[in-house]
C-alpha cells in the first residue's frame, strides 16, 4: 500500500499516485525534450513496507514529420499568380508535441531551387507549420513542383511533397497562314504550330510561344508578360520592348526554356520584370537596354544575356 511519486529531471509527474494491487501508473506526458532524461519513482512505504525508488533514462528521439503540398488556382494561366502552401504535420508516433515543426521548406520549380521559406505556425490545432510560396512567373506546360522540410532541433526532415502545376492560356493559336495579332488582356500560347506571317502582340497582352516556327517578325510592345523557347524558326526579328512583367527568350539552365533560332536582330529594351535571354542563334544584333526589377526566381536578380 502506499503511494509513489514519478519525477522527471528532479521534477514532480503530477502529486503522488496511490498503489492499486502494487503497482502505479505515471501520468502521460508529451513535452518531453529531445534528448536524455531521467525518471526516478519513489515509493513512501508503508505500515509493513520500507521506502525504495527506481529510477531509468529515457532517451527521446526527433519526431517524424509528414509534408503536404497544394497550389491554387491549378490549373493557372500565364501571367498569374500561384500561391504554392506546404503544410508540415509531426506524424506517428508522435500525436501531442508540445510544439508545431519549425524550420524552413525549400520550393523548387523545374527541379531548381527557387525559394527557402521559414514556417508559421498553423490553426486549429497548433501542431502543424505552413509555408507559402507565390510566383507569377511560371510558362505554360505541366511544370513539376517540390516542396522539401529540413528539420530542426525537435523534428526530422520529412519526403518531399509534389506536385504538377499545369499552366495554359487564354488562347491558343492554331496553325495560320497569316499574321497573328494577339489581343490585350489574358493570355495567348503559339505552341507547336506554324505561323505565316508576323506575331504582334498588342500592349497588355500576354505572350507564349513554343516548338512553332513564325514566318515573320515578332513584335511586343508593352505586354505585361512574353516568353519564347525552342522555338526553331522565326523568319524576321524580336523585338520586345516597355514589358511590365518577365521576359525570356531562351534560358535552358535557369528557367527551363530552350533556345531559338530567330534570323533577324533581337530588341530587348525598357523592360521593367528582368530579362532572360540565353542559348538562341540569332542572326542579327542582341540588343538588351534600359532593364529593371527581378524575374520571379533567385537567379533572375538581373539581366542576363548568353548568346
Amino acid at each position: 500500500t502506499g503511494t509513489v511519486q514519478f519525477q522527471v529531471d528532479g521534477t514532480n509527474l503530477g502529486a503522488p499516485i496511490v498503489l492499486s494491487g502494487g503497482v502505479a501508473v505515471s501520468p502521460a506526458i508529451a513535452s518531453l525534450s529531445v534528448g536524455t532524461h531521467t525518471v526516478t519513482v519513489s515509493y513512501t512505504g508503508d505500515a509493513d513496507f520500507l521506502p525504495s525508488s527506481a529510477s531509468l533514462t529515457q532517451v527521446v528521439t526527433r519526431a517524424p514529420t509528414l509534408t503536404t503540398l497544394s497550389s491554387a488556382p491549378d490549373p493557372s494561366q500565364l501571367g498569374q499568380s500561384v500561391v504554392f502552401t506546404a503544410v508540415v504535420s509531426p506524424a506517428p508516433p508522435s500525436s501531442a508535441p508540445a510544439q508545431a515543426p519549425t524550420g524552413s521548406v525549400q520550393f523548387s520549380i523545374n527541379g531548381t531551387i527557387v525559394a527557402t521559406v521559414a514556417l508559421t505556425p498553423g490553426t486549429p490545432t497548433g501542431t502543424q507549420s505552413t509555408a507559402t510560396f507565390t510566383t507569377s512567373g511560371l510558362l505554360p506546360g505541366s511544370r513539376p513542383v517540390k516542396a522539401t522540410y529540413t528539420g530542426d532541433a525537435n523534428f526530422l526532415n520529412s519526403a518531399s511533397a509534389t506536385l504538377t502545376q499545369v499552366v495554359t492560356c487564354t488562347h491558343n493559336v492554331s496553325d495560320t497562314p497569316g499574321a497573328v495579332i494577339v489581343p490585350a488582356g489574358g493570355s495567348t500560347c503559339i505552341v507547336g504550330v506554324h505561323v505565316g506571317g508576323a506575331v504582334i502582340a498588342q500592349p497588355g497582352a500576354a505572350l507564349f510561344i513554343d516548338r512553332s516556327t513564325v514566318g515573320g517578325a515578332i513584335i511586343a510592345t508593352a505586354p505585361t508578360t512574353f516568353g519564347m523557347c525552342d522555338t526553331t524558326e522565326v523568319s524576321g526579328g524580336v523585338s520586345v520592348n516597355g514589358a511590365t512583367g518577365f521576359v525570356i527568350v531562351g534560358d535552358p539552365a535557369d528557367d527551363g526554356c530552350a533556345g531559338n533560332r530567330i534570323s533577324g536582330a533581337v530588341g530587348l529594351e525598357r523592360n521593367a520584370g528582368d530579362v532572360e535571354a540565353a542559348s538562341n542563334v540569332i542572326g542579327g544584333a542582341l540588343i538588351l537596354t534600359n532593364t529593371s526589377g527581378v524575374g520571379p526566381f533567385p537567379d533572375d536578380a538581373r539581366a542576363e544575356r548568353d548568346n
